[in-house]
């Protein structure tokens, strides 16, 4: 790859050692029945990461997003594919992003992690608190939040992390109510930031500059106001006329925001990691049939040749475990040279921002030129996976935006730019219903889905039907008088998805 990666300052390597074992923290402890105070740049640092590992690992992102935005493809066990969640992972994907929990397993960083940070700062005296570390524990838990609702709909919010207050069973708020209070926190934490104030200690995704952190923050307001802006037009449109009135953006790729990987264990990029041990997935042939007649030039950096033709082949989409098992695994395309340990792993791009932008035209919600955002959008794409800027400028020179057709043209553009970040690729198709995706070619699995259409939301976790039934019901009632659900099922559509 061609991309220059940022460099990691100093307090990276000490504080993600962290991640390596528990020793450090056991260190921190004089009284292991009475564990004193984790410092706040240790939580941040843990949060950072263990958020992004979460986002990005074999299970959340490679056996759910990059599967059901149709990037890859299964080549065995091919039920995820098919719509098929495992249960178990279902139930670790919930408790990872809120309290850092796999499984049994203590992991570091959830959402919790970040609470905590704001507890700590904010019971300190005002002239040792740090500002800016609350600003930004509060922009990253806006990030995850709106992921975790966006993946199941309403969630525990408002009652959330509140089991040393007594409340261990939350309730369910409305995905409407959870946007409203994300678009204020991030208002609020913009202007929390002072870029003369404090450095935000344990930073590893901005090295602590505030400055920075306001344009992470601008950027995701933008993607929280354009992702509800067919069901509240009016609100989308005055948050992203505030945004651009503020004047701070990302200006280019090296602003964005993202977790800066390494390239060895244990701090390098998880799918990546695990793609250098397994063969579990190829590039679909979704992908590769839409990206190779457009001559794309990140399709040799996404995917590899196929070792049998020396050319580029997608699989099937949704297999059954018998057909994938009868195609030889050599006879198609795997992930390719792009996948390395130091792949960032992108909390929101420059791309992103610039294709939300040139949606905003579209929708007559600011003046600009949509194709000139468009072009942008996916120049930077091809910047950050390292593609040669004259092969990019070919490509970006034909790029074409009707304005009859915009949620395809765009939609395509943007889904391609979100290779990686399967969740949201997911995420962008329900919302714009550009086409492209598929019904799996070897059936929905059985027990996955009554009708024919490919999944609109995730189930909720089993352990919360157990742990948490009455406000689990209550939720899926709320939803089958708001958003026409029959139950908790893969069909039913979250509130912002009224198309």
């Amino acid at each position: 790859m061609k991309r220059i990666y940022k460099k990691w300052s100093l307090v990276l390597f000490s504080a993600l050692t962290l991640t390596a074992c528990n020793d450090d923290f056991d260190a921190l402890n004089t009284d292991p029945d009475r564990p004193e105070e984790v410092p706040s740049a240790y939580l941040l640092t843990s949060a950072q990461k263990g958020l992004m590992d979460g986002t990005l690992d074999e299970w959340n992102n490679g056996r759910f997003g990059m599967l059901w935005s149709q990037y890859w493809a299964q080549q065995e066990y091919t039920a995820e594919s098919r719509f098929k969640l495992r249960d178990g992972s279902i139930n670790n994907m919930w408790s990872e992003y809120y309290a850092g929990l796999d499984g049994s397993t203590v992991k570091l960083g959830g959402v919790m992690d970040l609470v905590k940070i704001m507890e700590q700062e904010n019971a300190k005296p005002e002239e040792g608190r740090n500002e800016n570390m609350i600003a930004a524990a509060r922009i990253l838990k806006v990030w995850m939040m709106q992921n975790i609702t966006d993946i199941w709909g309403n969630v525990p919010y408002s009652e959330a992390f509140q089991a040393e207050s007594g409340i261990s069973n939350p309730v369910y708020d409305s995905q409407e109510l959870i946007y409203a209070d994300l678009l204020k926190e991030l208002k609020e934490s913009f202007a929390q930031l002072d870029p003369a104030g404090k450095l935000i200690d344990g930073d590893v995704v901005y090295s602590g500059d505030p400055s920075s952190w306001q344009k992470f923050a601008n950027a995701l307001r933008l993607r929280v106001a354009i992702r509800m802006a067919d069901v509240d037009e009016a609100t989308a449109r005055a948050e992203i006329q505030d945004v651009l009135q503020s004047g701070v953006l990302f200006s280019g790729v090296s602003d964005e925001a993202s977790f800066p990987y390494m390239d060895s264990q244990p701090n390098n990029n998880p799918l990546s990691q695990y793609l250098g041990g397994r063969s579990d997935f190829s590039l679909s042939e979704t992908m590769v049939n839409e990206m190779l007649p457009k001559m794309d030039p990140r399709l040799p950096i996404y995917a590899n040749p196929a070792v049998d033709s020396d050319q580029f082949v997608g699989r099937p989409y949704g297999q059954t475990d018998d057909e994938a098992a009868q195609m030889a695994k050599t006879s198609v395309s795997q992930p390719g040279p792009g996948w390395v340990g130091a792949l960032p792993g992108v909390y929101i791009s420059y791309s992103e921002q610039q294709f939300i932008l040139a949606e905003a035209v579209l929708r007559g919600f600011i003046a600009g030129d949509a194709l000139t955002y468009m072009k942008s959008g996916v120049r930077s794409s091809m910047e950050f996976w390292g593609v040669d800027v004259s092969e990019a400028d070919v490509y970006v020179d034909a790029v074409s935006l009707n304005q009859s057709t915009w949620k395809n043209d765009l939609g395509y553009e943007k889904w391609v730019a979100l290779y990686g970040q399967g969740q949201q690729g997911w995420i962008e198709w329900r919302r714009l219903d550009f086409g492209i995706l598929i019904l799996p070619v070897g059936g929905i699995h059985e027990g996955a889905l009554s009708d024919d259409m490919i999944p609109v939301r995730v189930t909720y976790p089993t352990n919360e039907q157990t742990l948490n039934r009455i406000n689990w019901t209550n939720a899926i009632q709320d939803q089958s008088s708001s958003n026409g659900w029959t139950g908790d099922r893969l069909d039913g559509k979250v509130w912002w998805d009224i198309n």
